[in-house]
């Protein structure tokens, strides 16, 4: 029992929404203006792709979407959304 509750637990802190730092505010899944780019195994790659595009000015705002959660025994799914610059 208290394995299971451990695992629930660590479960619970890697679902806290990933929205990656930016200015822009999104819903998950698919905000208006946002198009799905790509999907990663692993949160951090998903906010450094979406980081670095933002900064070679590819899209001007991104947020990854937890689909569900990576944890000890296998690879998540997190979707990376980006808005792209409007001139």
């Amino acid at each position: 029992m208290r394995r299971i509750a451990t695992i629930l637990g660590v479960a619970a802190l890697a679902a806290t929404p990933l929205i990656a730092l930016t200015a822009g505010t999104a819903e998950a899944g698919g905000a208006p203006g946002y198009v799905l780019y790509k999907s990663y195994t692993q949160p951090d790659a998903c906010a450094s792709s979406g980081y670095a595009g933002q900064q070679a000015g590819q899209w001007d705002y991104y947020y990854c979407d937890t689909v569900y959660p990576a944890s000890w025994d296998g690879p998540g799914d997190y979707d990376l959304y980006v808005h792209y610059v409007t001139h």
